[in-house]
């Protein structure tokens, strides 16, 4: 499901978007540590979403994740999560005019980068360093979790006044007859229960890896040390965002696979040190 992305020759957005989601979680895992990798991490989401939008659900998730890492740290993490605040609505803000005529930011453009884009992606960046304004004033978790709840609602409800037609079904202004002829049988937007029907014998190949890793983060992330805590979250969470994008439309699993790869090497590395370890890691690692 990853790999014809990258085949020799091939000229495709996907490609792209799987790279900056790979480039987008290795930043985003050392968020703690660094600013500067923090910013680079909001670049990374305005990149891919110029690009296209498929990998809006796996995004969401690391947003949600630098959401909750704030709230519950609060001060120690306050400059890294401002500067990926910063860098996303900056790195936004630079790129919509580069790309797209100004008369076109309000329009509701709900399958591309656009105006309801560009308001999540500034919005949710200008919320993530308000929270750190307000916190250097009072820093308790009642109070990042009143301000990020007020700011999210503020968002949200911004969202649905100005673009609500975003919420519907993109394919609802089409003729059944059209969406049963040519949008159910579309490769990469099909179902799982739509390819249960079409292609029962690539179920196990797509969907299994993922799954199977997915379940073995989720034990390494129990099994972790509290400071390797935060890095297992946005993996698994990542993880079950493509996966169950997947199951919406196959697309999802390009980059579930993808991310799975990685995720799959380190969590033996966590359940089961003795075997992976040197040569063995590398040797799975290949595999």
């Amino acid at each position: 499901p990853a790999l014809v992305h990258f085949r020799a020759g091939a000229i495709d957005h996907h490609n792209a978007q799987i790279d900056l989601l790979l480039a987008l979680l290795l930043m985003a895992a050392q968020i703690e540590q660094s600013a500067i990798k923090a910013a680079l991490g909001g670049l990374m989401v305005s990149l891919s979403l110029a690009i296209g939008i498929e990998m809006l659900p796996a995004i969401a998730a690391v947003g949600l994740a630098v959401f909750g890492l704030f709230v519950w740290r609060g001060a120690p993490v306050a400059r890294q999560v401002g500067a990926f605040g910063a860098g996303l609505a900056a790195s936004s803000l630079l790129l919509a005019p580069a790309l797209l005529p100004l008369s076109s930011l309000t329009a509701p453009v709900c399958d591309a980068f656009g105006g309801p884009v560009l308001l999540l992606t500034v919005g949710g960046g200008i919320g993530l360093m308000l929270m750190v304004r307000i916190d250097r004033y009072q820093s308790t978790l009642r109070m990042r979790a009143v301000s990020g709840a007020t700011l999210a609602i503020v968002l949200v409800g911004s969202f649905l006044a100005l673009f609500s037609g975003c919420i519907a079904s993109p394919f609802g202004h089409l003729d059944p007859i059209v969406i049963s002829l040519w949008v159910n049988n579309v490769g990469e937007a099909i179902s799982f229960a739509r390819m249960l029907q079409l292609f029962p014998e690539r179920v196990a190949s797509y969907y299994v890896f993922p799954i199977m890793t997915m379940g073995l983060a989720a034990m390494a992330l129990i099994r972790s040390y509290p400071a390797e805590r935060f890095c297992w979250i946005v993996a698994s969470g990542t993880l079950a965002a493509l996966i169950g994008f997947g199951f919406l439309q196959m697309r999802g699993l390009a980059g579930a696979s993808m991310v799975a790869a990685p995720v799959f090497a380190a969590s033996l590395g966590i359940l089961w040190p003795r075997f992976a370890s040197g040569p063995r890691l590398l040797l799975v690692s290949v595999v």
